[in-house]
C-alpha cells in the first residue's frame, strides 16, 4: 500500500471548515449580512476552525513531497532527495495518535508514528491517507499502541 498527500485527502480532512463555512454563509445571507451577525459568525468560525487549520498546516509541512509504501514486513519512504527502506526487524512499534476532544475541527486530524530501533521515526498523517490506522496495520507482528490526546500535533 502507498500513501502520499493528495488534494482529495486535504479536502476531506478539512471538511469541518467547508461545511461550517457554507452554513455560516447561509445564516449571514438570511440575516442580510447584518454587521453584528457577520462578526459573531466569523469569530465562531475562527475559534472552532483554527486548531484544525493549525494541524492541517503542520501535517502538510511534515509530509509534503513524501510517499510512504508499506508491505507486511517493510516500510519505504520516498522523499524528494532520498529513498529509505526499513525492514520489519528494524521497527520497534507503531503509535497511533488521535484527538479525544469534542472539538470537531481537530477530530479530523490524526497520525501514526512508526518508531524505529535506530531512534528515527516515520510519520504518516491523515493528509496522506484517510485510514491511517488500517494503513500502518499492514505491517505484521509489530506492536501497535493507540494514544488519545487533546490535540494530535506532531511534536
Amino acid at each position: 500500500m502507498t500513501a502520499k498527500i493528495t488534494f482529495k485527502n486535504q479536502i476531506l480532512a478539512s471538511q469541518f471548515f467547508w461545511v461550517t463555512g457554507g452554513m455560516i454563509l447561509c445564516i449571514m445571507w438570511y440575516f442580510q449580512f447584518e454587521y453584528t451577525v457577520v462578526l459573531g459568525l466569523i469569530g465562531f468560525q475562527f475559534i472552532f476552525s483554527f486548531p484544525g487549520w493549525y494541524l492541517h498546516v503542520e501535517y502538510y509541512l511534515k509530509n509534503r513531497n513524501q510517499e510512504v509504501s508499506i508491505t507486511s514486513n517493510s516500510v519505504t519512504v520516498k522523499d524528494r532527495n532520498e529513498d529509505k527502506h526499513y525492514l520489519g526487524n528494524e521497527i520497534e512499534k507503531i503509535i497511533y495518535y488521535t484527538s479525544g476532544s469534542g472539538f470537531l475541527s481537530m477530530n479530523s486530524y490524526y497520525y501514526a508514528c512508526i518508531k524505529l530501533k535506530s531512534g528515527e521515526e516515520v510519520i504518516i498523517t491523515r493528509l496522506m491517507t484517510p485510514k491511517v490506522a488500517e494503513f500502518v496495520r499492514t505491517l505484521h507482528n509489530i506492536p501497535f499502541e493507540r494514544k488519545i490526546t487533546l490535540f494530535a500535533d506532531i511534536s
